[in-house]
């Protein structure tokens, strides 16, 4: 019996990912302002990295009965429906003043060759999607989790070594200096998993089940700890209150970032009383399942409306958020719905065909 898609969703881990959304929508907005430009510096990338990291974490919660070809095909065709169509209104927003002379950019964006502005994370995350088969192949026939733990940590050290974070160019879409972070969050998973059965998956060790409640409260200072770090990592805190001079410390620290919100899943996970408090952030989990469409259009957006408000007033976040709001729960509904939908027809249709 399939299950129930809500029910496979974690309230919490929902809720983080709505706090990752406003985190790189309010990096975008004091981004637009001269008085506050020095303070994005790499801000928007927090909620981004947050992006990569759930998304290993996620990539082996729910792994196939059947590991063959229909699935890999169904598998593809499942994350291009699931990322193309609102992709395609981004790319047109983004293009929007020169729509003309820029097809071939638009069909660049649309096919994750290029990355313009903000959604240079949308072709590094759809060429994790292509190779992350090879991650579940491996899970598949590697049954230790502790060996598969120590095989995340060795690439992941091998691809931070091979390229470095200080050679890294901003907002690049290359996947090779994001691997770790991803690898973080697949490790993550085996950490959490360690001492549960290999044949079932649940949300018992995401959930804080088993012997994970012992020291939650341990585990819950934890990720507060990491938290407050991230925070007082950032150009507001760092030049505001320590008078810094270096505003361009966060945009190149996805290996540093990446490992404080691991630690903060990893303290969640075993803790109690941050889940139960991200649980009652319904907004914040709300939020969550308009987050890629409003991902995509949040920042073009922005963009109009700045011009509408020249020379500038706070008058636009709010009326920039709304209407990125509404304009993120009309695709959702429109576009990102059915074509999801579509998408696991047809990986149901492959994977109920009797082989011949």
């Amino acid at each position: 019996m399939a299950q129930n898609k809500a029910e496979n969703r974690i309230e919490w881990l929902d809720a983080l990912r709505g706090l990752a959304l406003l985190i790189v929508y309010f990096a975008h907005v004091i981004a637009r302002y001269a008085s506050t430009e020095k303070y994005s510096h790499g801000v928007g990338k927090i909620g981004v990295w947050f992006f990569m990291l759930s998304a290993g974490y996620l990539l082996l919660m729910r792994l196939p009965e059947k590991l063959d070809g229909r699935w890999l095909l169904g598998y593809y065709i499942g994350k291009f429906f699931r990322l193309f169509p609102c992709l395609v209104v981004g790319a047109f927003l983004v293009y929007r003043e020169d729509i003309r002379h820029s097809a071939k950019e638009i069909l660049q964006t649309v096919f994750f060759l290029k990355g313009p502005q903000h959604l240079w994370y949308i072709p590094v995350l759809a060429v994790f999607y292509l190779v992350a088969p090879l991650v579940i192949l491996t899970d598949r026939f590697v049954k230790n989790r502790a060996v598969l733990a120590g095989i995340c940590i060795l690439f992941g050290t091998a691809f931070a070594l091979i390229y470095p974070f200080t050679e890294y160019p901003e907002n690049s879409i290359a996947l090779k200096w994001y691997l770790p972070v991803f690898l973080m969050g697949i490790l993550l998973w085996y950490v959490t998993h360690l001492t549960e059965n290999t044949g079932k998956r649940g949300e018992k060790a995401i959930s804080g089940g088993g012997n994970r409640k012992k020291c939650w409260a341990f585990w819950d200072g934890l990720a507060l700890i990491a938290a407050f770090t991230i925070v007082a990592l950032t150009p507001a805190v760092t030049c505001g209150l320590f008078h810094s001079g270096n505003t361009r410390f966060l945009p190149n620290k996805y290996l540093l970032i990446g490992g404080l919100w691991f630690l903060i899943l990893l303290g969640l996970i075993n803790g109690k009383a941050g889940r139960r408090i991200l649980k009652k952030c319904r907004p914040l989990v709300w939020l969550s399942r308009i987050s890629y469409p409003m991902y995509i259009v949040h920042y073009p957006i922005i963009a109009i409306l700045k011009k509408k408000w020249e020379p500038g007033g706070l008058t636009m976040l709010p009326a920039a958020f709304m209407v990125s709001l509404v304009l993120s729960v009309i695709l959702h509904y429109v576009p990102e719905k059915p074509a999801d939908k579509l998408g696991r027809k047809i990986r149901s249709y492959l994977m109920s065909r009797k082989r011949i």
